[in-house]
């Protein structure tokens, strides 16, 4: 018996375009401001759960343990009462600029071998250094890293 693929191929189509409009009046509620300061909130709640559970105060530790399975709807009321755990120290995993740096270190030390000042080269290349930072920062991080290199 053959199959006739364009009926097939008509009758998926269909289907996906019926599924894909409920799916979207299913949703329509959530896409509110209101809903999204709700998700929002519950995520603060969430990362404050997870940093509470991984403190290094075994007190603070153990009461974020305690809450278990709750959601953060059931648990909020405990979590507001339990102290602040701190935040984890120094720059998150995978944001350093290092890598980003490293050719204009190069640079830098050919430069300073030619005979020149490794804060002077360091300030001109500043504007080509990768980051958010004022220039001057970035030439202090450039110069500082060329040291640290040498």
């Amino acid at each position: 018996m053959a199959v006739d693929n364009e009926k097939v191929y008509a009758r998926l189509n269909a289907h996906f375009k019926q599924v894909t409009e409920e799916w979207r009046r299913a949703i329509a509620p959530l896409n509110t401001p209101e809903m999204k300061a709700r998700l929002a909130a519950g995520q603060l709640l969430i990362d404050k759960v997870r940093r509470g559970r991984g403190s290094a105060n075994d007190k603070v530790s153990a009461a974020y343990r305690a809450l278990g399975g709750m959601t953060p709807v059931e648990a909020k009321p405990i979590i507001d009462l339990l102290p602040e755990p701190p935040r984890p120290r120094g720059r998150p995993a995978g944001t350093s600029l290092a890598e980003a740096d490293a050719p204009l270190v190069a640079i830098i030390r050919e430069r300073v071998l030619a005979g020149e000042a490794p804060a002077t080269v360091a300030r001109e290349l500043a504007p080509h250094a990768a980051g958010g930072s004022t220039l001057e920062s970035k030439a202090k991080r450039l110069e500082r890293r060329y040291r640290e290199g040498e």
